[in-house]
């Protein structure tokens, strides 16, 4: 459901000063990183990751059609030759799991010495003949793992090649259970145009403290944040938390963005949007049919590595 976009940027947009040799190091060491795109008023239009200097976007089938023309519009604001290229030539493998890294290591043993140590977030490109492929150890599940984007006429075969290794295929379903407990959004639920990132808690993707300036910048220092973006865990038994449920707070209505039942809790979890000033611990209670069950607010990621970390006991802080 994945789809590569390749822009060729030949003017960069103008900065009012130029990168610090610290960020030029962090953006070459970094190689493969997760971040909101923002419009002018502020709204998060796709979430992409971007590949050296020569920017690859791997984003949603969907978004592609829907925010072509955005970037193209900024190829006129800017006066910058941006090419935009759709990749249909690439496919993209995500494995996932504590074995992951190693059962990738069986079937593309060559990759092993560049990827052993590598860091989250962080990719490499190899050459495969006439074509090259890039390992990025990321994933949308919370796990450990790795990605490999590849040209698709061999994705196929390595995807054979895993299965013979052991790997199992995990259908959407349960992809969407996985990023839920890791706590990280779903495009069209937990976040879209309209949603800030800092209401989205996406606050560690935006720099407001530096005094360059981006798209959307002033917007989102003018509204700042007006939500607090937390995980609900269900205390009382009735129901499934879903997304568009209302929440009761101390403060205020909120909202649940995401929900569905934990198998690593075994119980009901929810990403949820909720009026600042609800404190982590307290109760809340969620309109689920004709019921109001309880609901425990927690901080964010219910899981991570197959580790639970957060508190599943009913008591209030």
């Amino acid at each position: 459901n994945f789809r590569s976009l390749e822009l060729t940027i030949t003017v960069l947009l103008p900065y009012d000063r130029p990168p610090t040799e610290q960020e030029v190091k962090k953006l070459a060491t970094r190689l493969r990183t997760a971040l909101p795109v923002s419009d002018e008023e502020f709204g998060i239009l796709l979430r992409h990751l971007h590949t050296k200097l020569s920017i690859q976007m791997d984003t949603g089938v969907a978004l592609v059609a829907a925010h072509t023309p955005w970037l193209n519009a900024l190829k006129q604001r800017f006066d910058a030759t941006i090419e935009i290229r759709p990749r249909r030539d690439f496919a993209m493998i995500a494995v996932q799991g504590p074995n992951a890294r190693a059962r990738v290591w069986q079937v593309l043993p060559e990759i092993r010495a560049d990827t052993d140590s590598m860091k989250p977030f962080n990719g490499a490109l190899f050459d495969a003949g006439k074509s090259e492929f890039m390992v990025a150890r990321t994933g949308y599940t919370g796990e450990d793992g790795f990605e490999v984007v590849l040209p698709a006429a061999r994705a196929e075969a390595l995807w054979n090649q895993l299965a013979a290794a052991g790997v199992k295929p995990c259908g959407l379903g349960a992809r969407d259970t996985l990023r839920l407990e890791a706590g990280m959004n779903l495009y069209g639920q937990d976040m879209d145009e309209s949603i800030s990132p800092l209401d989205a808690g996406l606050a560690w993707t935006v720099d407001l403290q530096n005094e360059r300036d981006f798209i959307g910048k002033p917007s989102l220092v003018k509204h700042g944040r007006t939500w607090q973006f937390a995980g609900l865990i269900l205390t009382e038994k009735g129901g499934v938390l879903r997304g568009h449920q209302k929440i009761a707070t101390s403060a205020g209505e909120g909202e649940i963005t995401s929900g569905t039942f934990s198998p690593s809790l075994n119980q009901s979890i929810a990403l949820a949007r909720i009026p600042p000033g609800v404190d982590i611990g307290a109760l809340v209670h969620v309109a689920v049919r004709d019921k109001q069950l309880a609901a425990k607010v927690v901080k964010l990621p219910f899981v991570r590595n197959g580790k639970v970390l957060v508190d599943q006991s009913p008591e209030t802080a």
